[in-house]
């Protein structure tokens, strides 16, 4: 009995689904599974009496805030925590990423912070006095300083802005000044039409983690 050229075809599609799903359903499960370890990791922290917030300093977490961002290309988000009642010196943001089974707490601190989703790129903001804003390139749990703008203002007597690449090698580091068009063009290089995105925080509360990291 001569066999239809529909059920050959259709035969070869199951096969080649077959094929796809042996391949790519293990790692969809593994990044499942390292996405809810890391958003349990998350919970666990917040869940403490008092956060560490490097340096030695013990935030409280009644009085935190949270949110999670994507930084990067996977679905592992990072956590921003926010707390106000930090010392302004030590930073009030701390952005936490997890990598091999532990928090990873990412430079840059800041008194607020934002990013470019999916683009590994975290700036964190110190605007006292005007400006100040360090963009950092992140990849995995390290983070490199790459660009910066800062403002200087004192109203109605100057506004003075300056606009900086960094270059770093095993030896040093060197900030370079450069023009408000080549700082332009240096991000969206990175970023490309990518929106510059503020969190949305929660307050920290078993409430709040549970609808958000799901523990």
């Amino acid at each position: 009995m001569k066999v239809s050229r529909f059920v050959k075809t259709a035969s070869r599609i199951l096969i080649v689904a077959l094929i796809i799903n042996l391949f790519f359903a293990p790692t969809s499960v593994q990044a499942k599974s390292k996405k809810q370890a890391a958003l349990k990791a998350y919970s666990d922290f917040l869940s403490k009496k008092k956060i560490d917030w490097g340096d030695g300093i013990k935030a409280p977490s009644a009085t935190s805030q949270f949110a999670l961002i994507y930084l990067d290309k996977n679905d592992i988000p990072e956590l921003v925590v926010v707390n106000t009642q930090i010392s302004h010196a030590n930073g009030w943001c701390n952005t936490y990423t997890y990598n091999k089974g532990k928090l990873v707490r990412l430079p840059g601190g800041g008194d607020t912070v934002s990013y470019y989703e999916k683009k590994g790129v975290l700036v964190t903001e110190y605007p006292v006095g005007g400006a100040y804003d360090c963009y950092y390139n992140v990849s995995g749990s390290k983070a490199k300083l790459f660009l910066n703008y800062e403002l200087r203002e004192s109203p109605g007597y100057f506004r003075d802005t300056t606009y900086s690449k960094i270059v770093t090698s095993a030896k040093k580091t060197i900030w370079k000044k450069i023009s408000k068009k080549e700082f332009q063009k240096l991000l969206k290089k990175k970023v490309g039409k990518t929106k510059r995105t503020e969190p949305k925080l929660y307050q920290n509360s078993a409430e709040n983690r549970k609808m958000v990291l799901g523990y």
